[in-house]
């Protein structure tokens, strides 16, 4: 194999010569070779979002319809967030066809159901066409991305990623802005441990809740810590999809809970149905549900409490929301 060096091409090599360097007898085939974890930072840090804690990229990832199932070329999973890679075949040089654009709603629609976040990638050869190329445009967590190849290495082309990163920004504002009339709503109801803002864990464990805002997300949490074991309640809100979620964090095989029991049993514990309500269960365990945010009235602070409080006792973790 004669893998590509990240530089700038001069003279393009055709697909079926791209293949050949990677020894790829087809499209899975080259995904697996030439997605690597340099490949996929020069992709990502190009589109200007934060890169996963950890690239562990999964190619031919299961995606669930239904009784059927999809398959994704390849997703990275991190945490509460998907990065979804679908990658153009040879077919027509390598150019973005009809196929794939449906293929790449379809999939990311659906995965856009299982994550809190789902960042999709449009990767082709050629230049995309006007008409997925505006439609691709239109998401703001999609993007159209050309890589090209020479002997002198690969180049990421993405479009219009500075709008994009314009408008992350103005959401990311937008975010901080819901999140402090929340602090200030949970901490005029009171009934917590102390909420503090800031993005560090210097104070201790066992006393502190923590409201954070991440420089480039589009959640923020606040983080209720389990006494000396460095386990903590978030809620992490998206205002984009007026959702939020109650998350369960632990070191990784501190609790080992039943998804559909933890549903049930907090769905029982309340006088309401939860609209949208999930649990999720990766490395951390999440409820998932709609919830009115720009509702700051003393019932629905209430309501959400509730619904914590709910989940807390689900996972059998109540004492830890007490002052």
């Amino acid at each position: 194999m004669n893998r590509y060096s990240h530089k700038r091409p001069a003279t393009n090599h055709d697909l079926a010569t791209v293949y050949s360097r990677y020894n790829a007898k087809h499209e899975p085939d080259f995904v697996e070779k030439f997605f690597r974890k340099e490949e996929l930072t020069a992709i990502i840090e190009e589109c200007g979002i934060p890169l996963p804690a950890e690239m562990r990229p999964k190619p031919e990832h299961t995606v669930t319809l239904g009784k059927s199932s999809l398959r994704a070329d390849l997703v990275i999973e991190d945490e509460g967030t998907a990065y979804y890679f679908e990658v153009m075949s040879q077919l027509g040089g390598g150019r973005w066809d009809d196929d794939h654009h449906r293929q790449l709603y379809l999939k990311s629609t659906r995965m856009r159901q299982m994550y809190d976040e789902v960042h999709t990638f449009a990767v082709a050869f050629k230049e995309f066409d006007p008409c997925y190329l505006e439609e691709i445009q239109e998401m703001d967590d999609w993007y159209a991305i050309v890589l090209t190849f020479s002997d002198e290495g690969y180049k990421v082309n993405v479009y219009g990623s500075e709008e994009k990163r314009r408008k992350k920004g103005q959401r990311s504002s937008e975010r901080e802005e819901l999140a402090r009339r929340w602090r200030e709503q949970l901490v005029a109801r009171g009934g917590y441990p102390t909420i503090v803002t800031g993005h560090s864990d210097q104070a201790a464990w066992n006393t502190v809740v923590k409201w954070r805002l991440p420089n480039d997300s589009t959640s923020t949490e606040l983080s209720i810590p389990f006494a000396a074991r460095k386990c903590y309640f978030e809620w992490a809100i998206q205002s984009r999809d007026n959702k939020i979620s109650v998350i369960l964090v632990t070191p990784q095989g501190a609790f080992s809970l039943d998804p559909e029991e933890v549903l049930r049993k907090t769905q029982e514990s309340l006088e309401f149905d939860l609209e949208g309500a999930r649990i999720s269960h990766k490395k951390n365990t999440r409820l998932h549900f709609k919830f009115d945010l720009q509702d700051f009235s003393a019932e629905n602070v209430e309501r959400l409490d509730q619904v914590t409080r709910a989940f807390a006792r689900a996972v059998g973790q109540e004492d830890l929301l007490n002052p």
